[in-house]
């Protein structure tokens, strides 16, 4: 049975603002979000404006969507600290053997962040 459109759009529009607010909260800028998901600056600042930008026919950057949104949560859950959670995201990391900031450029490295921040125990 079919996903009724009136769904699709409001899953859509939910992906859209959680990204967009996680995003935020971590600090990226149009130019990092748009090289993360493989599109223009320019495309981002547009997309900021809609109130959907996601679609599930966009398979790739609709799971970086929700990877990079699983991140933010689980960083919220370890820090519950805008700052602290920024400071990690930034900070170099020697389990991970990189910049969380620089490793999520790649679906492997937006993965492997999110199985590590999950597998962490409250500080």
């Amino acid at each position: 049975m079919p996903i009724p459109p009136r769904v699709l759009r409001e899953e859509a529009a939910k992906l859209t603002s959680e990204f967009f607010i996680a995003t935020a909260s971590i600090g990226l800028s149009n130019r990092e979000i748009g090289e993360i998901l493989g599109v223009s600056e320019a495309t981002i600042s547009r997309a900021k404006k809609r109130e959907i930008y996601f679609s599930r026919t966009r398979h790739h950057q609709w799971l970086i969507a929700e990877l990079l949104i699983q991140i933010c949560k689980e960083l919220q859950r370890i820090y519950n600290h805008p700052r602290k959670e920024k400071h990690w995201f930034t900070t170099y990391n020697y389990l991970l053997r990189g910049l969380p900031i620089k490793l999520i450029h790649s679906i492997e490295g937006l993965i492997e962040v999110v199985r590590y921040l999950e597998s962490r125990e409250l500080p």
